[in-house]
């Protein structure tokens, strides 16, 4: 069966700390001027319409994910994971 907005859901896994990045979470570093997080929500709503259900984030930094996310973010939950 081919992946389509009604079969397919996704969770985005963004909790690395990036101890071994200089403190920067890996998903907040950015990649041709923009977060990768953007760049991960962006491939995940070209694949499943409304884009993941939920992305899993840095314990206690979910707000800070969120506001990276900007406009890709929106009907995402930003939960600790």
């Amino acid at each position: 069966m081919e992946p389509s907005p009604d079969t397919t859901g996704a969770i985005v896994v963004a909790a690395g700390a990036g101890r071994r990045m200089g403190g920067v979470p890996k998903a907040l570093l950015h990649f041709d001027g923009e977060p990768l997080v953007v760049r991960a929500l962006r491939t995940v709503r070209a694949v499943c319409g409304d884009g993941p259900g939920a992305v899993a984030c840095i314990p206690g930094r979910t707000a800070e994910f969120g506001e990276a996310a900007g406009e890709e973010g929106r009907g995402v939950r930003f939960v600790n994971g």
